[in-house]
Protein backbone atom coordinates (compact mmCIF):
# COMPACT_ATOMS: atom_id res chain seq x y z
CA UNK A 1 0.00 0.00 0.00
CA UNK A 2 1.36 3.41 -0.99
CA UNK A 3 2.08 5.70 1.95
CA UNK A 4 0.79 9.28 1.84
CA UNK A 5 3.39 11.32 3.71
CA UNK A 6 1.60 14.59 3.02
CA UNK A 7 -1.85 13.73 4.37
CA UNK A 8 -2.99 15.76 7.39
CA UNK A 9 -3.38 13.74 10.59
CA UNK A 10 -4.21 15.25 13.98
CA UNK A 11 -1.56 13.44 15.97
CA UNK A 12 -2.29 15.46 19.11
CA UNK A 13 -5.69 13.79 19.42
CA UNK A 14 -4.15 10.33 19.86
CA UNK A 15 -3.32 11.03 23.50
CA UNK A 16 -5.88 13.67 24.40
CA UNK A 17 -7.20 11.51 27.27
CA UNK A 18 -3.74 11.10 28.82
CA UNK A 19 -2.85 13.99 31.10
CA UNK A 20 0.51 15.48 31.94
CA UNK A 21 0.74 16.33 35.62
CA UNK A 22 2.62 19.51 36.46
CA UNK A 23 5.24 18.76 39.10
CA UNK A 24 7.13 22.07 38.99
CA UNK A 25 5.19 25.03 37.64
CA UNK A 26 6.73 27.81 35.59
CA UNK A 27 6.87 31.42 36.71
CA UNK A 28 7.37 32.85 33.22
CA UNK A 29 4.00 34.13 31.96
CA UNK A 30 4.36 34.99 28.26
CA UNK A 31 7.70 33.75 26.92
CA UNK A 32 8.52 34.32 23.28
CA UNK A 33 10.36 31.01 23.00
CA UNK A 34 9.91 27.64 24.66
CA UNK A 35 12.79 25.21 24.83
CA UNK A 36 11.12 21.83 25.39
CA UNK A 37 13.14 18.83 26.59
CA UNK A 38 11.37 15.47 26.23
CA UNK A 39 12.96 12.79 28.38
CA UNK A 40 12.63 9.20 29.55
CA UNK A 41 14.86 7.71 32.25
CA UNK A 42 18.03 9.51 31.24
CA UNK A 43 18.62 11.67 34.28
CA UNK A 44 22.39 11.28 33.90
CA UNK A 45 22.24 13.13 30.58
CA UNK A 46 19.69 15.87 31.08
CA UNK A 47 21.82 18.26 33.15
CA UNK A 48 24.09 19.02 30.20
CA UNK A 49 21.10 19.84 27.98
CA UNK A 50 19.42 21.93 30.68
CA UNK A 51 22.60 23.82 31.58
CA UNK A 52 23.07 24.76 27.92
CA UNK A 53 19.59 26.33 27.94
CA UNK A 54 19.95 28.19 31.22
CA UNK A 55 23.36 29.56 30.18
CA UNK A 56 22.03 31.37 27.09
CA UNK A 57 23.55 34.81 26.56
CA UNK A 58 21.79 38.13 25.91
CA UNK A 59 18.28 36.73 25.54
CA UNK A 60 15.99 36.17 28.49
CA UNK A 61 12.42 35.93 27.18
CA UNK A 62 12.16 32.14 27.22
CA UNK A 63 11.00 29.20 29.30
CA UNK A 64 12.27 25.64 29.50
CA UNK A 65 9.87 22.75 30.00
CA UNK A 66 10.84 19.16 30.74
CA UNK A 67 8.23 16.56 29.79
CA UNK A 68 8.91 13.21 31.42
CA UNK A 69 7.56 10.11 29.68
CA UNK A 70 8.27 7.89 32.68
CA UNK A 71 4.91 7.08 34.26
CA UNK A 72 6.49 5.80 37.49
CA UNK A 73 5.38 8.53 39.86
CA UNK A 74 7.32 6.95 42.72
CA UNK A 75 10.55 7.83 40.94
CA UNK A 76 11.43 11.30 42.26
CA UNK A 77 15.04 11.42 41.07
CA UNK A 78 14.49 13.83 38.16
CA UNK A 79 12.23 16.05 40.24
CA UNK A 80 14.98 16.32 42.83
CA UNK A 81 17.55 17.29 40.19
CA UNK A 82 15.29 19.99 38.75
CA UNK A 83 14.32 21.44 42.13
CA UNK A 84 17.98 21.90 42.96
CA UNK A 85 18.19 24.42 40.11
CA UNK A 86 15.58 26.61 41.82
CA UNK A 87 15.12 28.46 38.53
CA UNK A 88 11.87 30.25 37.66
CA UNK A 89 12.22 29.36 33.98
CA UNK A 90 11.90 25.61 34.61
CA UNK A 91 8.64 23.69 34.46
CA UNK A 92 8.44 19.95 34.88
CA UNK A 93 5.62 17.70 33.67
CA UNK A 94 5.14 13.97 34.02
CA UNK A 95 2.85 12.02 31.69
CA UNK A 96 0.27 9.74 33.33
CA UNK A 97 1.19 7.06 30.77
CA UNK A 98 4.10 6.58 28.43
CA UNK A 99 2.93 7.98 25.09
CA UNK A 100 6.00 7.07 23.03
CA UNK A 101 8.84 9.24 21.82
CA UNK A 102 6.96 11.15 19.11
CA UNK A 103 3.84 11.37 21.26
CA UNK A 104 5.96 13.06 23.90
CA UNK A 105 7.36 15.51 21.36
CA UNK A 106 3.78 16.45 20.48
CA UNK A 107 2.99 16.89 24.16
CA UNK A 108 5.96 19.24 24.40
CA UNK A 109 4.42 21.37 21.67
CA UNK A 110 1.02 21.38 23.39
CA UNK A 111 2.44 22.41 26.77
CA UNK A 112 4.67 25.15 25.37
CA UNK A 113 3.65 28.72 26.18
CA UNK A 114 6.06 30.36 23.78
CA UNK A 115 5.17 31.71 20.35
CA UNK A 116 8.13 29.70 19.03
CA UNK A 117 9.21 26.23 20.07
CA UNK A 118 12.52 24.40 19.97
CA UNK A 119 12.66 20.74 20.95
CA UNK A 120 15.97 19.85 22.56
CA UNK A 121 16.71 16.15 22.97
CA UNK A 122 17.94 15.33 26.45
CA UNK A 123 21.37 14.26 25.14
CA UNK A 124 21.85 17.30 22.90
CA UNK A 125 22.95 20.79 23.86
CA UNK A 126 22.82 24.38 22.60
CA UNK A 127 25.57 26.89 21.99
CA UNK A 128 25.28 29.98 24.19
CA UNK A 129 24.08 32.20 21.32
CA UNK A 130 21.34 29.86 20.08
CA UNK A 131 18.44 31.99 21.36
CA UNK A 132 20.02 35.39 20.79
CA UNK A 133 20.99 34.62 17.20
CA UNK A 134 17.79 32.71 16.43
CA UNK A 135 15.56 35.46 17.81
CA UNK A 136 17.44 38.11 15.83
CA UNK A 137 16.81 36.21 12.59
CA UNK A 138 13.11 35.78 13.39
CA UNK A 139 12.80 39.51 14.10
CA UNK A 140 14.30 40.24 10.68
CA UNK A 141 11.14 38.86 9.09
CA UNK A 142 11.71 35.11 8.94
CA UNK A 143 8.79 34.64 11.26
CA UNK A 144 7.29 31.33 10.10
CA UNK A 145 10.36 29.69 11.55
CA UNK A 146 13.97 28.80 10.93
CA UNK A 147 16.18 25.76 10.99
CA UNK A 148 19.58 26.43 12.54
CA UNK A 149 22.94 24.87 11.77
CA UNK A 150 23.83 21.77 13.78
CA UNK A 151 26.78 19.48 14.12
CA UNK A 152 26.82 15.82 15.02
CA UNK A 153 29.11 14.97 17.93
CA UNK A 154 29.85 11.26 18.27
CA UNK A 155 30.53 10.98 21.99
CA UNK A 156 31.39 7.30 21.68
CA UNK A 157 34.49 7.81 19.52
CA UNK A 158 36.47 11.02 19.95
CA UNK A 159 38.35 10.68 16.66
CA UNK A 160 35.11 11.03 14.66
CA UNK A 161 34.68 14.58 15.91
CA UNK A 162 37.73 15.81 14.00
CA UNK A 163 35.69 15.55 10.82
CA UNK A 164 32.88 17.47 12.48
CA UNK A 165 35.32 20.30 13.25
CA UNK A 166 36.39 20.44 9.61
CA UNK A 167 32.77 20.46 8.44
CA UNK A 168 31.92 23.15 10.99
CA UNK A 169 34.78 25.30 9.67
CA UNK A 170 33.56 24.90 6.10
CA UNK A 171 29.99 25.76 7.04
CA UNK A 172 31.09 28.79 9.04
CA UNK A 173 33.58 30.38 6.68
CA UNK A 174 33.16 29.05 3.14
CA UNK A 175 29.43 28.85 2.45
CA UNK A 176 28.13 31.73 0.41
CA UNK A 177 24.94 32.82 2.18
CA UNK A 178 23.86 32.99 5.82
CA UNK A 179 20.20 32.42 4.96
CA UNK A 180 18.49 30.26 2.37
CA UNK A 181 14.87 29.37 1.80
CA UNK A 182 14.01 25.81 2.68
CA UNK A 183 11.59 23.99 0.41
CA UNK A 184 10.80 20.30 0.21
CA UNK A 185 13.25 20.15 -2.70
CA UNK A 186 16.01 20.48 -0.08
CA UNK A 187 14.69 17.40 1.72
CA UNK A 188 15.38 15.12 -1.24
CA UNK A 189 18.91 14.81 0.11
CA UNK A 190 18.07 14.42 3.77
CA UNK A 191 16.51 15.62 7.00
CA UNK A 192 17.47 18.86 8.73
CA UNK A 193 17.53 17.45 12.27
CA UNK A 194 15.59 19.12 15.10
CA UNK A 195 17.64 22.31 15.37
CA UNK A 196 14.83 24.76 14.81
CA UNK A 197 12.70 27.60 16.10
CA UNK A 198 9.21 27.05 14.70
CA UNK A 199 5.86 28.70 15.38
CA UNK A 200 3.79 26.68 17.81
CA UNK A 201 0.48 27.41 16.05
CA UNK A 202 1.87 26.23 12.72
CA UNK A 203 3.32 23.06 14.26
CA UNK A 204 -0.18 22.30 15.49
CA UNK A 205 -1.73 23.20 12.12
CA UNK A 206 0.21 20.45 10.34
CA UNK A 207 -0.77 17.88 12.99
CA UNK A 208 2.54 17.44 14.80
CA UNK A 209 4.72 14.32 14.63
CA UNK A 210 3.14 11.17 13.23
CA UNK A 211 4.47 8.08 15.02
CA UNK A 212 3.20 5.88 12.17
CA UNK A 213 6.25 7.08 10.24
CA UNK A 214 8.76 5.76 12.77
CA UNK A 215 11.73 6.10 12.66
CA UNK A 216 11.58 9.12 10.31
CA UNK A 217 8.60 10.96 11.85
CA UNK A 218 10.83 14.00 12.44
CA UNK A 219 11.88 13.92 8.77
CA UNK A 220 8.25 13.77 7.60
CA UNK A 221 7.29 16.54 10.05
CA UNK A 222 10.00 18.86 8.68
CA UNK A 223 8.98 18.17 5.09
CA UNK A 224 5.37 19.06 5.82
CA UNK A 225 6.23 22.13 7.87
CA UNK A 226 8.38 23.51 5.04
CA UNK A 227 5.77 22.52 2.45
CA UNK A 228 3.11 24.59 4.22
CA UNK A 229 5.18 27.53 5.50
CA UNK A 230 7.91 29.93 4.46
CA UNK A 231 10.93 28.58 6.29
CA UNK A 232 14.62 29.47 6.11
CA UNK A 233 17.86 27.80 7.08
CA UNK A 234 20.31 29.87 9.15
CA UNK A 235 23.72 28.38 8.59
CA UNK A 236 25.42 29.28 11.89
CA UNK A 237 26.11 26.14 13.91
CA UNK A 238 24.41 26.61 17.26
CA UNK A 239 23.03 23.14 18.04
CA UNK A 240 24.95 20.00 19.02
CA UNK A 241 23.43 16.62 18.21
CA UNK A 242 25.03 14.07 20.53
CA UNK A 243 25.37 10.41 19.62
CA UNK A 244 25.67 8.12 22.62
CA UNK A 245 22.37 6.52 23.69
CA UNK A 246 20.02 7.67 20.94
CA UNK A 247 16.80 5.86 20.07
CA UNK A 248 18.12 6.05 16.51
CA UNK A 249 21.01 3.74 17.45
CA UNK A 250 18.95 0.61 18.18
CA UNK A 251 18.89 -2.34 15.79
CA UNK A 252 15.28 -1.97 14.66
CA UNK A 253 15.89 1.66 13.72
CA UNK A 254 19.09 0.76 11.91
CA UNK A 255 17.20 -1.58 9.60
CA UNK A 256 14.22 0.71 9.04
CA UNK A 257 15.92 4.07 8.61
CA UNK A 258 17.47 3.71 5.12
CA UNK A 259 14.38 2.15 3.51
CA UNK A 260 11.82 4.53 5.04
CA UNK A 261 13.99 7.54 4.17
CA UNK A 262 14.27 6.29 0.59
CA UNK A 263 10.48 5.91 0.36
CA UNK A 264 9.95 9.46 1.59
CA UNK A 265 12.45 10.85 -0.92
CA UNK A 266 10.70 8.95 -3.70
CA UNK A 267 7.39 10.52 -2.65
CA UNK A 268 8.98 13.98 -2.69
CA UNK A 269 10.25 13.40 -6.23
CA UNK A 270 6.78 12.40 -7.38
CA UNK A 271 5.18 15.42 -5.69
CA UNK A 272 7.72 17.76 -7.33
CA UNK A 273 7.45 16.04 -10.72
CA UNK A 274 11.15 15.20 -10.53
CA UNK A 275 10.81 11.45 -10.85
CA UNK A 276 13.49 11.31 -13.55
CA UNK A 277 16.73 9.44 -14.18
CA UNK A 278 19.07 11.89 -12.42
CA UNK A 279 17.02 12.22 -9.24
CA UNK A 280 16.33 8.51 -9.06
CA UNK A 281 20.06 7.87 -9.34
CA UNK A 282 20.59 10.51 -6.64
CA UNK A 283 18.27 8.93 -4.09
CA UNK A 284 19.52 5.44 -4.96
CA UNK A 285 23.09 6.56 -4.19
CA UNK A 286 21.99 8.15 -0.91
CA UNK A 287 20.08 4.97 -0.03
CA UNK A 288 23.12 2.73 -0.49
CA UNK A 289 25.33 5.25 1.34
CA UNK A 290 22.94 5.25 4.30
CA UNK A 291 23.01 1.46 4.48
CA UNK A 292 26.79 1.63 4.36
CA UNK A 293 26.71 4.20 7.19
CA UNK A 294 24.46 1.93 9.28
CA UNK A 295 26.95 -0.91 8.83
CA UNK A 296 29.83 1.27 9.95
CA UNK A 297 28.33 3.18 12.87
CA UNK A 298 25.41 1.01 14.01
CA UNK A 299 27.51 -2.15 13.68
CA UNK A 300 24.51 -3.86 12.07
CA UNK A 301 25.05 -6.11 9.09
CA UNK A 302 22.81 -4.60 6.40
CA UNK A 303 23.70 -5.52 2.84
CA UNK A 304 24.38 -2.68 0.42
CA UNK A 305 25.49 -2.51 -3.20
CA UNK A 306 28.68 -0.50 -3.71
CA UNK A 307 28.06 -0.54 -7.47
CA UNK A 308 24.94 1.60 -7.03
CA UNK A 309 26.88 4.36 -5.26
CA UNK A 310 27.58 6.78 -8.08
CA UNK A 311 30.91 8.62 -7.74
CA UNK A 312 29.72 11.68 -9.67
CA UNK A 313 26.58 11.93 -7.53
CA UNK A 314 28.74 11.87 -4.39
CA UNK A 315 30.96 14.58 -5.87
CA UNK A 316 27.88 16.65 -6.68
CA UNK A 317 26.66 16.30 -3.10
CA UNK A 318 30.01 17.33 -1.64
CA UNK A 319 30.27 20.40 -3.86
CA UNK A 320 26.68 21.33 -3.09
CA UNK A 321 27.36 21.02 0.62
CA UNK A 322 30.26 23.44 0.40
CA UNK A 323 28.77 26.17 -1.78
CA UNK A 324 25.34 26.27 -0.19
CA UNK A 325 24.18 26.43 3.38
CA UNK A 326 21.66 23.61 2.92
CA UNK A 327 23.33 20.59 4.44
Amino acid sequence: MEVDYFKYVDNFSRYKDIKSEVIIERKIKNPKITIAIPTYRRNHLIKNALDSVLNQKDFDNYEVIIVDNDDDFDNKELEKILREYNNEKISYYKNEKNIGMFGNWNRCIELAKGEYVAILNDDDWLEKDFLKEGNAVIKDGFNDGIYIGAKVVDLRVKEKNINNSIKSFIKKYIQLKNMRRLTINNFIIGNKNNSYLLKKEKMIEIGGYNEDFFPIADYVFSVNYCLNNEVYYFKKILYNYGIQENESMNEKTGYLFPRTSFNLRKSILIKLNKNNKFYNKLIETIYEQEKKYVNKFWKINISYDERKINFFILLYLKIRNIITCIY
